[in-house]
């Protein structure tokens, strides 16, 4: 009977601890299926919200943006828009735009003819709710589900927030097909009893294996369970702390359901998304508490059999024969007989005695062999403990020669530990010298300190893996980019919080940017190259048609440079055109583009410039390559040809009208500026302001402070003529600049003397002409303009405009008497 009761006992405990362990189990799964989930989520989505990201922040993009209407602008973003679009997943990119509300659509088309509004958003259409829940999230990008109104299938859609000076300027992004993620990511780990799906913050299903119970354009919380994951729930207790933890969810959770399908429910949060993964894992797909009740009852049956069978046994062979043994005792009232416990017996009593004896013979061999075997398995423990030694030195050079920075943080989130390789990074020796220059003062470590409080604030939020790319500097080594990646520990009793990786990627930074100078800069000289030229002269174009602004070219070739080569050999020959391209430079403006056409041929684009400002600079950097002697080769001149866009021209004819100029240049002997329509070289003498005795007001102070005023200017484009001549350029435009504000000054006090009528309105002239020489000046100064700028402007604007016109003007107003007073 007590045998039955502890085999009954035994089933039923272990019918408990299996279950428990089916419970833990469970719920490793439900979590270790939602983890997996959001990883193959994050792999199928981080590349494509990384490009859409990289997009909307591109400038051409942004310019367009800003000025929809600028045909120039909206085509050089369709071009990064296509590029952007060729490498996307599933080519199909938009973009909204906030200002218009137009909504533009690219899907694998480069005909930029078809660039055009696919439709205006509206708030009040429930299919652009998408659009203005995106512009109102605190979020960078948002996601959501809609059906593509062009192919009339669901999509994933990307959507990211394009902003600029601090304001939302539209949304670009991109969708994917749902068909990759439910074969590929639910298809493959659905199974009975395991159900995943991923939901927004609302509940609303976003993907399922069964895409029937996707819901589009969820964006407010759903009433009813159709849908939703809260259809998979009977009690609605389980609804509301759903519901809560999608507000504010950011670690994964696993809740345990009580009469309910399934048994547990493990959630997940799709890092930077408004989507969460969910699973629903049943636990009897592992374990059945009936598959049990068999084999329990076989057990139960088998030890009540035995059981039986052991009582006959132990009746028959001791109880039995002990009763006899003691009768015989009392019988014979021999107590303290020691024959009773002696071994000289035959009956089971003896038997047993020696038997007794023998164990204990073997168990005192058995004591010697245990004792054999205990030092063996020391020696075998001493062994293993010199092996752990040994790889614990192995490990620990390990750390110190591995090619990546490994690091440690404690509670506190202060250093406590670092590799060397970790150390050098930051140009110290030991972990002690680290610690007393940077600790409690960790921004030192960042080119930008505040990316130190970002890192902090996403480490206090305890997250299990993070992962940052940051901008470093060392004291020593300056600064460089790494890979720096958190894993939080888990051990107890240790004192750290978080291991690190950092991983120096400042190699890679260097290598996109060699490929970007690759793509747009001559190897050989420095300067821009052709294909740089070709993609901006067609803009540039359509800025100056539209602003109706300017715009010139130059074309210049090295003359007989053939020769150069022959007699001194192709290195001396890129000597000479890497000086040409240093002395070129010197006299280039901002704003200009200086770019190698080909060979020994050259070309500059000058915006805001006429063709009688191309040919003074042309004549400028002739005159500074004349001048300019090369160890060997000695002196290389060149030969120029200048012309000036016309509105509407093609490229092709401006550039067949300056290369006809540099052609002319050529056959009038080289060395010599040639504009598009003069046939002979320009001399730099053209340039010069002649006084004319029709340019005299009768008044002589006026008439003496308007000569000066041009051989100031004329002095002005002496020293431009002049190569490194910048110090002479501004002391001479400062002196032109005083001298214009004394003559203004002048000017009105003679002109009130006269009663001029039109004085207030002059003098408004001459605040608008202090105010242009004021920010020329300033521009001037910082290199964004040269003296050919300034010298335009006193010959159009003070010159032209207001002398030969606005002066003019008041000549008849000047009395007789008073023409030379002051």
């Amino acid at each position: 009977m007590v045998l039955v009761i502890v085999t009954i006992a035994l089933s039923i405990l272990l019918l408990s601890e299996t279950l428990k362990i089916t419970k833990l189990i469970s719920k490793d799964y439900a979590e270790l299926y939602t983890n997996e989930i959001v990883s193959d989520i994050n792999a199928h989505l981080n590349r494509e919200i990384g490009l859409t990201l990289k997009a909307a922040n591109t400038d051409d993009i942004l310019a367009w943006i800003k000025n929809e209407s600028d045909s120039g602008r909206k085509q050089q973003a369709f071009s990064e828009i296509v590029q952007f679009n060729s490498i996307l997943q599933d080519d199909n990119l938009f973009i909204a735009i906030n200002s218009s509300k137009n909504f533009y659509f690219v899907e694998n088309s480069k005909d930029y003819s078809k660039f055009n509004p696919s439709g205006i958003l509206s708030p009040t259409m429930a299919e652009d709710e998408w659009y203005f829940r995106a512009i109102a999230s605190e979020e960078p990008y948002m996601l959501n589900i809609d059906t593509d109104r062009f192919l009339n299938t669901l999509r994933a859609w990307i959507n990211v927030k394009i902003v600029s000076e601090g304001k939302v300027q539209g949304v670009l992004g991109t969708g994917l097909y749902l068909d990759p993620f439910i074969r590929d990511i639910f298809e493959k780990r659905q199974s009975k009893g395991v159900k995943s799906v991923i939901v927004n913050e609302f509940g609303a299903i976003q993907m399922d294996s069964n895409i029937e119970n996707i819901q589009q354009n969820s964006f407010d919380p759903i009433s009813g369970n159709g849908g939703t994951i809260f259809e998979f729930f009977a009690q609605d207790q389980w609804q509301s702390q759903i519901q809560a933890y999608l507000k504010t969810g950011k670690a994964p959770l696993v809740l345990e359901l009580q009469k309910e399908r399934y048994n547990y429910v493990a959630l997940a949060p799709i890092e930077n998304t408004n989507w969460y993964v969910v699973t629903f894992f049943d636990a009897n797909t592992l374990f059945k508490a009936s598959n049990l009740f068999p084999f329990i009852s076989i057990t139960a049956i088998i030890f009540i059999i035995l059981g039986i069978i052991i009582n006959m046994l132990v009746q028959r062979v001791f109880i039995r024969p002990f009763e006899q043994i003691n009768l015989s005792i009392q019988e014979e009232g021999s107590i303290v007989d020691r024959q009773i416990f002696g071994q000289d017996r035959n009956d089971e009593f003896g038997v047993l005695a020696k038997t007794i004896q023998l164990m204990k013979n073997r168990l005192d061999g058995y004591n010697r062999n245990l004792e054999s075997e205990v030092e063996s398995r020391s020696a075998a423990l001493e062994a293993a403990y010199q092996t752990i030694t040994v790889n614990e030195a192995r490990l620990n050079r390990l750390f110190k020669n591995i090619p990546v920075g490994i690091f440690m943080l404690d509670s506190n989130y202060q250093f406590c530990y670092g590799n060397p390789n970790f150390l050098r990074q930051f140009g110290c020796d030991s972990e002690d010298m680290f610690k007393s220059r940077y600790y409690k003062n960790y921004q030192r470590l960042f080119v930008n300190p505040k990316d130190y409080d970002v890192m902090m604030n996403a480490l206090k939020e305890d997250p299990e893996v993070l992962t940052m790319e940051l901008h470093l500097k060392s004291e020593v080594e300056g600064s460089f980019w790494a890979d720096v990646r958190f894993t939080k520990t888990s051990e107890q009793g240790e004192n750290w919080r978080y291991e690190g990786i950092l991983i120096n990627i400042q190699g890679k930074k260097d290598y996109e940017i060699e490929l970007m100078d690759l793509a747009t800069i001559d190897r050989l000289t420095g300067i821009h190259n052709r294909h740089f030229f070709d993609n901006l002269i067609e803009d540039e174009m359509h800025r100056s048609a539209h602003y109706d602004e300017a715009l010139s070219l130059m074309i210049f070739d090295l003359d007989r440079f053939k020769n150069v080569n022959d007699t001194w050999g192709h290195d001396v020959g890129d000597e000479v055109l890497r000086e040409v391209a240093k002395v070129v430079n010197a006299s280039m403006r901002k704003s200009d583009v200086f770019a190698r056409w080909g060979g020994e041929e050259f070309i500059v684009l000058l915006p805001h410039t006429s063709k009688k400002g191309a040919a003074v600079l042309a004549e400028k950097i002739r005159h500074s390559l004349e001048n300019t002697q090369h160890p060997l080769a000695g002196k290389v001149t060149a030969s120029f040809g200048v012309s000036e866009y016309i509105k509407d021209e093609p490229f092709v004819d401006w550039f067949k009208r300056v290369d006809e100029a540099l052609f002319k240049a050529k056959d009038s002997g080289r060395n010599c500026v040639v504009s598009s329509d003069s046939p002979k070289c320009i001399s730099p003498t053209f340039i010069k302001l002649i006084w004319k005795r029709e340019f005299d007001s009768g008044n002589k102070t006026i008439d003496e402070e308007h000569k000066q005023l041009f051989e100031l200017a004329n002095s002005l484009m002496d020293y431009f003529l002049e190569p490194d001549s910048f110090a002479l350029e501004m002391h001479q435009f400062d002196l032109m600049t005083a001298h214009v504000l004394d003559h203004f000054d002048n000017e009105e006090n003679i002109l009130s003397n006269n009663s001029y009528p039109e004085l207030e309105a002059h003098k408004k002239l001459h605040k608008v002409l202090i105010d242009k020489l004021s920010k020329k000046r300033e521009k001037f100064f910082n290199g964004e303009l040269k003296a050919l700028d300034i010298f335009t402007f006193l010959v159009d604007e003070v010159l032209v405009d207001h002398l030969l016109k606005e002066d003019m003007k008041y000549f008849p107003y000047l009395n007789s008497e008073l023409k030379d007073d002051i």
